[in-house]
């Protein structure tokens, strides 16, 4: 259980309006898997283009579903299908045998 008081500089109300993580993206060298979706209000799919845009090594899907629908039914399949695809080509497992 946590005691005492939670403190937070006042300042940082005044940055929280500037913060704009786009700014930074072009310094991601590392691979990067971005999905969204086509009807998604949340972050809209014309964002996610701007900023895979500026990605050197981004791999960009768009999938017909908005913010939410990412996260069930036939597009989950889909999404989490293209998220292993990503990670087997980029982050390969080497499977060794360990005799008991």
């Amino acid at each position: 259980m946590r005691t005492g008081k939670t403190k937070t500089r006042a300042r940082i109300f005044l940055e929280v309006p500037l913060y704009n993580p786009i700014r930074s993206v072009h310094k991601l060298n590392m691979p990067i898997l971005v999905i969204s979706g086509q009807n998604d209000t949340v972050i809209p799919e014309t964002a996610m283009r701007v900023a895979v845009h500026k990605m050197p090594n981004a791999r960009y899907y768009m999938l017909q579903s908005n913010h939410f629908e990412l996260c069930s039914g036939e597009v989950f399949e889909k999404n989490i299908a293209l998220q292993i695809g990503f990670l087997k080509e980029k982050v390969p497992v080497h499977l060794v045998h360990v005799a008991a």
